[in-house]
């Protein structure tokens, strides 16, 4: 009881932003300031009215379409990650936690989690989870270097994986002993 009761106290005075200014919470609800910037959340543009009282707050979201951000959040930058599909990241790190649990955005990038995404893109919509189809990025070569999936399937190469990877975003690569007593047709030779 003590302990839910402190904690409602707490959300209550972070939300507040009295005169600590500082003191807020980490989520991402962007607002547009009348003096064109972007604040991270109502208790970030009440700090910024506390010190400009003719402040008013313009819209929700984003000042403009790649808005700096107060606190650090910017526009998606893409970068390549195992398995060939991209992952939007941001120069400075969201307040997120970092289990990877992929989802689409609805702008086609694949984010390591749902809060990233929330962080990184606030306008865009989780599409669906895992990582985004790769379509036709999927073409493989037919070079021959098995790859034991975690599915305890073998895959001709790392490519052929990184394709199931795409579909079912549990599977990985594992250590070929989870394949070992199926059946290996990648390694008979020739």
């Amino acid at each position: 009881m003590f302990f839910q009761l402190g904690a409602v106290l707490l959300l209550a005075a972070a939300a507040h932003c009295g005169p600590a200014c500082g003191v807020c919470p980490f989520i991402n609800q962007p607002l547009c300031g009348s003096d064109g910037r972007t604040y991270g959340n109502q208790c970030e543009f009440n700090c910024a009215q506390s010190k400009a009282a003719d402040l008013t707050v313009q819209h929700h979201g984003d000042c403009e379409p790649h808005g700096r951000r107060v606190r650090g959040i910017t526009v998606v930058d893409a970068a390549a990650i195992p398995g060939g599909v991209q992952v939007a990241e941001s120069p400075l790190p969201c307040n997120c936690p970092r289990n990877a649990k992929p989802v689409c955005g609805d702008n086609g990038q694949t984010y390591t989690n749902e809060c990233l995404l929330n962080c990184q893109a606030p306008s865009t919509a989780v599409r669906h989870a895992g990582p985004c189809d790769r379509g036709s990025e999927c073409d493989c070569s037919k070079e021959r270097e098995p790859v034991c999936g975690s599915d305890t399937r073998w895959y001709g190469n790392r490519c052929l994986l990184e394709c199931a990877q795409s579909k079912d975003p549990s599977v990985h690569e594992a250590h070929p002993r989870y394949c070992i007593d199926k059946d290996r047709p990648y390694l008979r030779s020739n």
